[in-house]
């Protein structure tokens, strides 16, 4: 009896006990699922500059062991995950355009790229120079420069060629005045700096200090045919003068001042403008729009000042021309001046009457003619300034004290008065708010006025200031900038805290400026009125709404510190509720299989019933074994070992 067939009999049930038993092991060896990808429901702000540096909010789920942030194919300048749903990134260096902002983890790879996750890199705008007039000046400085452009509102300094204008006011958003500082002959580039940021340079803010002939104004600008004016030519590189001419026409008649400045007389001329030429030796100045002298004939206006007053009339004002015997009316826009006086052929004395806002001509009326329109005949009615509030309403009669004027019509305060006198260092934040240092003042009530363009805001009870005796206070360190919660602006109105150590050192409002909430906050040295406030360098810490920013500040006396504040509430985007959990089931022991992960109920009963089967087909066989012997026909091949098998 062979034994070949026992063997083949007995493997063939053993290698099916094997596979049963190894088959959910392969199940259960079998790696997890992938991880989720991570989304991107929304990033705040949407826009930032080129240059980079924009906190960005993105917002979405499945964050958590985030990798990387890419703004297009740049990286982030730096991110932090917040929570598994929210992370602030840093905005790139980028050329301008849109992107796609994508969130990377290390088990879901990058997020999809949806209209939801773009960001747009702006060229910026913010404080910007178009244009300054004059653009030439003598390296004496002093030259009134009015610069032109946008986001003027809030200007911190203005600078020529890295040196600061000694005085500069700002007449509305996209004008200023500014004073030329000393400086070396050469071209320069005028900036202007805000809480927002300083303006690039460009060619449009060039300003030239003079080393050779320049002049960039003649004062007045008209005068008669027949001659004789007396002529202000201010500039530049007037030392060694030789002859100053009008049209070509020399003066009989001039002196030089000094390098910036030259007084001459008018020669005779026919009517027309011309240019007023200084020449050193055969060095003559170039010709420009602000060296014109028109010589005019019969009846002119030449100047009318001041030009400018409040809407509702009465402001005194003096003409100035050619051809006044014999005035019958002034008119301002049309509207007839109820009192004037005719002082002699070339200077009238008219009373303003009332007008609504704008600019108009100042025209001169004789039984024969009219004046015609010129440019130097403007006059422009504003509006009228009003002071609604006044914060702290109360300060030393030391002065220093910080306040700030709420209000309208404020853009283009030029001067703030305490009882009539001036206040210190002037700053219109917007149309509604100025802020100003108190001036020293005897004990007392007294009104503060808003001064523009000469019209002062009318007293009320609302614009009252009480000086109160008491010690000099020590200089506040001052704070500004932006406000945004979980990347958008701050609602208006919102309370910013200061706060040195556990010391409350100061709070402030929150107001909107062309879509951009921001925020003016004095912090106050540490004193007996303000104890444990300010120290040299010592750490402030901000509260936006109650909520810690993640900025801080260090305090130093009489410092700007332009500090944009963030606050990330920590709200997740709201998700769809999860499904109910299933019912309970047999209590899970095991404690994971060799890649890590728990082995589910499922795959510990098929491991189960492999074991048991393999058992099964184990013990057959030997059961089979053990009761008879089994015995090999010899007719049967022994390759054959299926149903022939007997026992």
């Amino acid at each position: 009896m062979s034994l070949a067939p026992v063997v083949l009999r007995r493997s063939r049930w053993l290698l099916l006990a094997v596979v049963v038993a190894v088959f959910p092991l392969l199940l259960i060896a079998s790696p997890a699922s992938a991880a989720t990808p991570p989304d991107v429901a929304w990033v705040s702000p949407g826009q930032g500059p080129t240059a980079g540096g924009t906190a960005v909010t993105i917002a979405g789920s499945d964050f958590t062991g985030t990798t990387s942030v890419h703004f297009g194919l740049s990286p982030a300048a730096s991110w932090l995950v917040i929570n598994d749903g929210f992370i602030v990134a840093v905005s790139p260096q980028h050329v301008a355009g849109t992107v796609h902002v994508t969130v990377t983890t290390a088990g879901g790879g990058p997020s999809a790229s949806t209209t939801a996750d773009r960001f747009t890199f702006l060229t910026p705008s913010g404080v910007q120079v178009t244009d300054i007039s004059p653009s030439v000046g003598p390296t004496s400085g002093g030259t009134v420069v009015t610069v032109y452009g946008s986001g003027f509102s809030g200007t911190l300094s203005v600078h020529f060629g890295g040196v600061p204008s000694p005085s500069f006011a700002v007449l509305n958003d996209g004008i200023l005045q500014a004073v030329a500082p000393i400086h070396s002959a050469g071209t320069v580039h005028v900036v202007v700096s805000s809480v927002s940021g300083s303006s690039a340079p460009t060619a449009a803010d060039l300003f030239t200090y003079g080393g050779v002939p320049v002049v960039v104004s003649v004062t007045p600008t008209f005068g008669p045919t027949s001659g004789g004016t007396v002529v202000t030519v201010t500039g530049a590189g007037f030392s060694g003068a030789t002859a100053v001419t009008f049209g070509g026409y020399a003066s009989p008649s001039f002196s030089v001042l000094d390098d910036g400045e030259v007084l001459a007389v008018s020669p005779v001329h026919v009517a027309g403008p011309v240019d007023v030429v200084v020449w050193v030796g055969s060095t003559p100045s170039a010709t420009s729009a602000y060296d014109v002298f028109t010589y005019a004939g019969g009846l002119y206006v030449y100047s009318v000042s001041p030009s400018t007053g409040p809407s509702y009339g009465g402001t005194v004002v003096t003409i100035t021309g050619t051809g006044f015997s014999g005035t019958t009316a002034v008119t301002f826009g049309g509207a007839a001046s109820m009192n004037f006086t005719v002082l002699n052929d070339s200077q009238i004395v008219a009373v303003t009457p009332p007008h609504a806002a704008g600019t108009y001509q100042v025209v001169v009326w004789t039984t024969l003619s009219n004046s015609p329109p010129t440019a130097a005949g403007l006059f422009t009615y504003t509006g009228t300034p009003v002071v609604t509030g006044i914060s702290p309403a109360a300060g030393t009669t030391s002065g220093g004290t910080t306040v700030t004027i709420t209000g309208s019509g404020l853009t283009g305060v030029s001067l703030v008065t305490f009882g009539g006198v001036a206040a210190s260092n002037l700053a219109v934040v917007s149309d509604n708010q100025v802020v100003v240092v108190t001036p020293p003042h005897a004990a007392g009530v007294v009104d503060v006025l808003a001064w523009v363009a000469g019209v002062a805001s009318p007293a009320s009870s609302a614009a009252h200031f009480a000086y109160t005796e008491g010690a000099t206070p020590n200089p506040p360190a001052r704070f500004a900038g932006s406000v945004t919660i979980d990347g958008h602006p701050a609602p208006a109105g919102t309370l910013v805290e200061a706060r040195v150590g556990s010391s409350s050192c100061g709070t402030a409002a929150t107001f909107m400026d062309g879509g951009v909430a921001r925020y003016v906050l004095d912090v106050p040295a540490a004193d007996s009125a303000h104890p444990g406030c300010g120290t040299d360098s010592a750490a402030v810490a901000f509260y936006a709404g109650g909520i810690r920013t993640a900025e801080s500040g260090s305090w130093h006396d009489y410092q700007l510190n332009q500090l944009n504040l963030t606050v990330l509430t920590g709200v997740p985007t709201p998700q769809p509720p999860a499904p109910p959990p299933p019912a309970p089931g047999p209590p899970n022991t095991g404690t994971g299989n060799a890649l890590g992960s728990p082995i589910e109920p499922s795959w510990l009963a098929a491991l189960l019933i492999g074991v048991a089967i393999a058992g099964s087909a184990v013990s057959v066989a030997y059961r089979r074994r053990s009761v008879r012997p089994v015995l090999a026909r010899d007719d049967v091949d022994s390759a054959d070992f299926g149903d022939n098998w007997r026992m």
